[in-house]
């Protein structure tokens, strides 16, 4: 198995999604910079294993997770507005 980017890496959860994917919530740090890392997996079906998906994540500074969190939790309970068409077209 390949080493970790992360000096330090702990897996927190998992978060089940559609079509075989799962969001892994880890707290990571590097070089001393503590981080929270989501990041999207997917089932291989031939190999039954499951895989990162490349770019498919972020990485949050620690610094800023409390601030991101309550915007996840405001985004949660708010109803999606209608966009407008571009009158450009």
């Amino acid at each position: 198995m390949a080493k970790s980017y992360w000096d330090k890496e702990k897996l927190i959860g998992e978060a089940e999604g559609k079509g075989g994917k799962e969001y892994r919530v880890s707290a990571v740090e590097k070089n001393g910079n503590r981080k929270i890392q989501v990041k999207e997996w997917w089932y291989n079906e031939d190999d039954e294993k499951m895989y990162p998906a490349k770019k498919q994540g972020i990485n949050i500074p620690i610094e800023s997770a409390t601030d991101i969190l309550a915007l996840i939790e405001e985004a949660v309970e708010t109803e999606p507005e209608e966009t407008e068409d571009d009158e450009d077209d």
